[in-house]
Order: structure tokens, then sequence, then C-alpha cells
């Protein structure tokens, strides 16, 4: 095993001999950021690992598409808004970036997403969809807009291994 798969083996959250994160992890004090030239402008990244880092860039690249299709309406209530969810069952599905009309801040996030270790289950789809779901509903209970297109996209680099609900809930 080489020394970029064992520190890809222990994700951005499992601590070696349970001391540290690796150096590929933004966690560990050693991690080495980067700048780099993106469709939505120049961001610092954590090291390339794939295929975490092709999904931070094509998150961007499609966040850059929505702020030009939106660049000429003021209200930001009136423009598309979008979020980031993760859902690997280390840190359980979170919202990683809530929903925003701020196109910098969204893309921002994304520089951030790095995967987690790939010991046991670890991809926890069905949640980050049931948190995308909640997060997109009507307020009290979540932050979408009445009248709006809602549309997640979903990027994954595995099949779903951690669920909470039944198989006959699923199916």
């Amino acid at each position: 095993v080489t020394y970029v798969q064992f520190m890809m083996d222990h994700g951005r959250d499992m601590k070696v001999n349970g001391l540290r994160e690796t150096p590929l992890s933004l966690a560990s004090p050693d991690c080495p950021l980067h700048s780099e030239t993106t469709p939505g402008g120049v961001f610092q990244f954590p090291p390339r690992e794939q295929p975490a880092h092709a999904c931070r860039r094509a998150l961007i690249a499609a966040m850059q598409i929505v702020k030009n299709t939106n660049q000429n309406i003021a209200n930001q209530n009136y423009r598309d808004w979008v979020s980031v969810v993760t859902f690997d069952s280390v840190a359980g599905a979170r919202i990683h970036q809530p929903l925003t009309g701020n196109y910098n801040t969204a893309m921002r996030a994304c520089t951030r997403i790095q995967a987690t270790n790939d010991l046991g289950y670890t991809t926890a789809l069905e949640a980050g969809m049931i948190i995308a779901d909640n997060h997109l509903a009507l307020s009290p209970a979540g932050f979408g807009r009445k009248g709006a297109t809602k549309v997640v996209v979903v990027l994954t680099d595995g099949a779903p291994n951690d669920w909470q609900s039944s198989n006959s809930s699923i199916d």
C-alpha cells in the first residue's frame, strides 16, 4: 500500500494510531492548501485527492453557471438559491452550506468538502436525501420558497451502504 493510499484510507477524520489526522485532512495542521483557478474564481483547496477534488471543482463550476444565470437579478429573494449537503456516515449527513443566493460563499464551502475514511459504512445517501428534502421544505420546517422549483443533484463515489429506514420504506 502506498503512503497516499494509506492517507486516503484514513480520510479527513480517522486519526493515525489515534493521535492525528493525515496531511490530506483539513483537520491536520500539516494540510497544505494551494490556490487553484476554477470557473468560479481562485480558491484555496486542500490536496487534490480524487474523486473528491473533481467533485469540489464540478460543484464550483455548476454554481458559477447558476451565478451567471442570475447575475442580472438584484433581489436575492428572486435568485436561484443553492445549498450543499454532505452524507457520509462518520459525521452524519449534514447541511454543509445552507440555502443561499450568495454563490461565492457556497463555492468557498465546496472547497472544504473532503472524503471520510473508507473503512466500514460511510455512504449515508438516504440520510443526505432526507436532510436535503427537509431543508428544501417550506418554512417553518425548512428554508424552501413557495413557487420555487427544487432540484437535488447527487454526487457520490459509491453505493449507499448506511441507511436509517427499513428496506420496505426505501423500496
